[in-house]
């Protein structure tokens, strides 16, 4: 409301924050030593310590500004005298849910006891995702971001390991392949953007750009989405550090519209200190949202408990 002399609107705006859901590859095949030489750790170590890492997890680091969620996801086998008789259930789910501000501890209690097993249902683990996020939606808001990490070429519950079928059949895992971008458009579709994070070395063609693409709406053949490779413990932790930081917002939500044609008549501080139109800061089209950017946004991630102001000429108001 503008004061009795009504020189001008003060806002306090809201910090947008984003909801990550981290879909972590537990297939066997993340027991490999990771980097070169092939060392230990293995790369689930390597993982585990990028993302929960009391000093310099991603996951302790941001938890105050991100609504974390995590899920490990694989297949298990059931077995009779021995021999394999069926994945049951699949996909193998373990979660560490509801998505929630200072999340870490269950993040961390998460990967307790738990060890690379069996198979890659890629494609039914980001379908299980979506169903979540649509029965546990986060705040008006919140952007909703998975980041999907594994170290190869996915399979299905229906087909288990067809690069390691005989005769090999490369048309089998082309379709799996299919599946696994459907199952990434499918989210995006439903609004949640899919980060694609390549753990290790192994050969998956054009796999991740495909679902880098699919993962931020674009064409999966034409797109040229960002997706990111880690061939070692510094590059992955590194990698974690980009996506995740890269999606904490320091986009700011207004409680009434203003006439964006306005914007540049603004003033915005943050800590008392004044960002400059333009290069600092600027209103969205939809009058609602403030985009804080370059070096402000920097300082703003970096700030505990940023104090955000907002003044807005009288008559900018949209009633």
């Amino acid at each position: 409301m503008p004061d009795s002399s009504c020189p001008a609107l003060h806002f306090t705006p809201k910090k947008v924050t984003p909801t990550v859901e981290l879909l972590l590859d537990q297939s066997g095949s993340m027991n490999a030593a990771y980097g070169v030489p092939m060392a230990p750790p293995s790369r689930w170590d390597a993982m585990r310590s990028a993302l929960i890492d009391p000093t310099n997890g991603v996951v302790p680091k941001l938890a105050s500004q991100v609504v974390f969620g995590a899920t490990l996801y694989t297949s298990t086998s059931e077995k009779v005298n021995g021999r394999d008789v069926g994945k049951v259930p699949c996909p193998t789910l373990n979660s560490a849910h509801p998505r929630q501000r200072n999340n870490a501890a269950a993040i961390q209690q998460l990967f307790q006891g738990k060890n690379p097993v069996d198979d890659t249902p890629t494609a039914e683990s980001i379908d299980a995702i979506r169903a979540d996020f649509a029965a546990n939606p986060p705040a008006d808001g919140s952007p909703k971001i998975i980041v999907l990490a594994t170290d190869g070429l996915p399979d299905t519950c229906a087909d288990a390991d067809p690069q390691n079928a005989m005769p090999m059949d490369p048309t089998r895992q082309a379709a799996i392949n299919d599946i696994t971008v459907l199952a990434a458009q499918n989210a995006f579709k439903a609004g949640i953007k899919l980060f694609f994070l390549f753990v290790g070395d192994d050969e998956a063609g054009d796999h991740p750009q495909r679902m880098a693409n699919a993962g931020a709406g674009l064409d999966p053949i034409t797109g040229r989405a960002q997706f990111f490779v880690a061939t070692n413990p510094a590059d992955l932790t590194q990698a974690f550090n980009t996506i995740i930081g890269g999606v904490v917002s320091c986009d700011l939500r207004l409680d009434s519209a203003l006439d964006p044609a306005d914007g540049p008549n603004g003033v915005v501080t943050i800590d008392n200190r004044p960002l400059m139109y333009g290069t600092e800061w600027n209103l969205d089209k939809d009058g609602i949202t403030i985009h804080i950017v370059g070096a402000a946004c920097t300082m703003l991630k970096a700030a505990t408990n940023p104090v955000v102001d907002a003044a807005f000429p009288c008559g900018t108001i949209i009633l």
